[in-house]
């Protein structure tokens, strides 16, 4: 059990959540060091555009795991929160023009052909992320 304060937890999970989409950005690009720039950039400019929201996701996932003076187990946080991702039934959403699947124990953005996205990270086709990388990002908190 590793007990921690909500606030100090936002902070940390925020921290640890963009240092692991970088590494992501360099293992998809090794050999596009201006393309890594970019979509670094873009990831910190999203990740301050978003922050109140963020914030509150995280405030109302932990309203249920927390106790009465905000501190929360985050291992059990983890734990709960993979194992219901695991379960869930496969959802679909957009985010702005990138259609996105949820559930099942991954997230799958499938990236759309224009010029520009094109010219920036050529084709993708899907990005994936599982269970096993949001126990990733457990172990670098």
């Amino acid at each position: 059990m590793k007990a921690t304060n909500i606030n100090q937890f936002k902070g940390d999970l925020k921290t640890q959540l963009q240092i692991w989409a970088e590494s992501k950005i360099d293992g998809i690009f090794p050999t596009k060091p201006q393309v890594r720039g970019i979509l670094k950039k873009g990831l910190n400019n999203y990740m301050y555009r978003v922050d109140d929201k963020l914030d509150k996701m995280i405030d109302n996932s932990l309203l249920f795991l927390g106790d009465e003076k905000g501190m929360i187990d985050t291992d059990a946080v983890f734990d709960t929160f993979v194992g219901m991702f695991k379960e869930m039934d496969i959802k679909e959403y957009k985010l702005g023009m990138i259609p996105v699947t949820v559930g099942k124990g991954e997230i799958v953005a499938t990236i759309p052909h224009n010029p520009l996205l094109d010219m920036i990270v050529g084709d993708l086709g899907k990005v994936t992320i599982s269970a096993e990388d949001i126990l990733e990002i457990k172990s670098l908190l």
